[in-house]
């Protein structure tokens, strides 16, 4: 049974290659830098780019939640491994209110059930992983999953 609320990973940037090897023939592994996010504009390009939206897709929140949900116009059909670099950095030149959108759709997309064709296990459609970076950048990263967690997110950790 899927959990009420939308479940994220954060992730330590030394144990990504792990997880990602551990999950690749269950998810698709899709990347996206938060850096190349800090406008809603800018979100929705790297996102269409990282995910290969088709050309129909309008650039914008109720477009966006559609094609994350809809998933006619994939050509793989796992679920999706959804790596988010520079987690701090997305929006970053946003309202918070934009911010918050952003976490209702993703949540919308991560709630939403498929069952895989093989072992007909049950998975999430979209599985957000928060890249926690290194140095300087890691309490900002930190400090980005707490955002998540405080709008419902479950945040698991890839060490506990």
């Amino acid at each position: 049974m899927m959990s009420s609320d939308p479940v994220a990973m954060e992730v330590e940037a030394t144990e990504l290659a792990e997880i990602i090897e551990d999950r690749q023939d269950e998810y698709q592994v899709i990347w996206a830098d938060g850096r190349k996010m800090q406008t809603k504009v800018q979100l929705m390009e790297e996102i269409s780019q990282a995910f290969g939206f088709p050309s129909y897709f309008g650039r914008n929140w109720d477009a966006l939640d559609e094609v994350l949900r809809d998933s006619s116009w994939r050509s793989d059909f796992r679920p999706v491994l959804f790596i988010l670099q520079e987690p701090s950095a997305i929006l970053k030149c946003e309202s918070v209110h934009q911010f918050d959108v952003l976490l209702d759709v993703l949540s919308s997309a991560a709630k939403q059930a498929v069952t895989a064709v093989a072992g007909g296990k049950t998975y999430a459609l979209l599985y957000p992983v928060l890249l926690i970076g290194t140095g300087a950048a890691r309490s900002a990263d930190l400090e980005a999953a707490n955002r998540w967690r405080s709008r419902g997110w479950s945040i698991t950790s890839s060490t506990s």
